[in-house]
């Protein structure tokens, strides 16, 4: 993968998590979000720690588990972002969860089609 790429996919997995992190301190006064907001910070920091840890692969099929482990952590915080929306944050806060979702939904499909091509080349 051309290094910019990766450089790119960096810095936007990196942005998904900071801006997570940002909306659940303004939606953090709700208790009954606690549970949502907890688990939607931790897969969102999950997706960019684990896209890092998708460099330091060893093997193809090191990177192809460490790239499963982002796809899935990206479709679990887009599960946690649409149960968000769903509930209804107020007014304020919809269209960054909406926009986050959407963004969370882009990863997910931009690692789940980077999974099924690595997936390819390991079966030959």
């Amino acid at each position: 993968m051309d290094r910019e790429v990766v450089r790119e996919l960096e810095r936007r997995t990196r942005t998904f998590a900071i801006d997570v992190v940002r909306l659940t301190r303004t939606l953090g006064r709700d208790p009954s979000l606690w549970p949502i907001l907890s688990q939607v910070a931790r897969s969102a920091g999950s997706v960019s720690a684990n896209h890092l840890a998708v460099a330091g692969a060893r093997s193809l099929k090191e990177f192809q588990a460490k790239l499963s482990i982002v796809y899935e952590e990206s479709a679990e915080s887009a599960h946690w972002l649409s149960l968000l929306e769903e509930l209804g944050t107020g007014d304020e806060h919809s269209r960054e969860v909406s926009r986050l979702r959407s963004e969370a939904e882009r990863l997910r499909n931009l690692f789940g089609k980077a999974r099924a091509t690595t997936r390819e080349r390991l079966n030959g």
